[in-house]
């Protein structure tokens, strides 16, 4: 796992990406930017050339990027790359029977599964139970939402660009700092061609339009009339995260119920989990 400042001298990072990832392809690159619109754009370009994540420096113009705020920021999106569960030390070296490791952890030792399952420690103390098809909504929804974290930008590009002529709205969050938001709705409409938008304070639900949720806040779904709106939250974080999934889906069941349809990405550790139960417990699909 490797920081990349994208301002550095001789050669930026833009340009260092693409050499290191030559030399070793399965790097794990962190982007790291100053919250400026230039900077936001060239950590996008990153993302799509093999960059997995973009952090925020600590400035002194904005007190949540504080230094403390940074710190846990890159130890919980270390942790979240490299399937480090929150109680284990960062400093653990690998063990070499990864077999022994899945067993320890309480997890499953199929071994088609246990790539999958090792990132979730507490897998096998949590009782799942799948609702049956039959028993959900089987309607069309009204609206699509979707969680997204971690190497999020990449697949909501790709998952996007198949929704062309949806005609229900879609709300995204995505975790994100500010500026950084806006600059992602403008390259998901760029490379899908689906109109997309930063979620602003009042700003109507559309069918067939992409609403991302603005960072630094929670996008919270209300209704003016029979209008779904969008309305900003600055409330405090949640799962260390804000915007949120969690909020943006207990809201969005309120206004929609069970005409709802969630899709929650990888790299997300917890978040999205309650707000997922709660589209369940609506009989919305998850």
């Amino acid at each position: 796992i490797v920081l990349l400042d994208v301002e550095m001298p001789v050669l930026d990072g833009l340009s260092t990406l693409p050499k290191l990832v030559e030399i070793q392809p399965n790097i794990k690159v962190i982007m790291c930017s100053t919250l400026t619109t230039e900077n936001a754009e060239t950590t996008m370009r990153a993302l799509a050339l093999g960059a997995v994540e973009c952090i925020a420096k600590p400035t002194n113009t904005q007190d949540i990027y504080s230094k403390d705020f940074f710190r846990d920021t890159l130890v919980r999106t270390i942790r979240e790359i490299g399937g480090i569960p929150e109680k284990s030390p960062l400093q653990q070296p690998p063990s070499s029977n990864r077999a022994n490791d899945i067993r320890a952890a309480g997890l499953a030792t199929n071994p088609k599964s246990a790539a999958t399952t090792s990132r979730i420690p507490s897998i096998n103390e949590r009782k799942i139970n799948l609702r049956p098809a039959t028993e959900g909504f089987s309607g069309k929804p009204e609206i699509l939402a979707i969680g997204s974290s971690t190497g999020g930008p990449n697949a909501l590009f790709k998952l996007l660009s198949t929704l062309r002529g949806v005609d229900i709205p879609i709300i995204i969050t995505q975790h994100m700092p500010p500026t950084f938001t806006r600059i992602l709705a403008e390259h998901i409409q760029q490379q899908t061609g689906i109109k997309a938008l930063e979620g602003a304070d009042g700003m109507p639900l559309v069918a067939g339009r992409i609403h991302v949720a603005p960072g630094g806040f929670h996008m919270l779904i209300d209704k003016k009339g029979a209008t779904p709106i969008i309305k900003i939250d600055d409330g405090p974080m949640e799962n260390f995260c804000r915007p949120a999934v969690d909020p943006m889906l207990r809201s969005a069941v309120k206004v929609f119920g069970q005409k709802i349809m969630t899709v929650i990405l990888t790299g997300m550790v917890s978040e999205g989990m309650l707000g997922a139960r709660d589209v369940v417990a609506a009989v919305g699909r998850v």
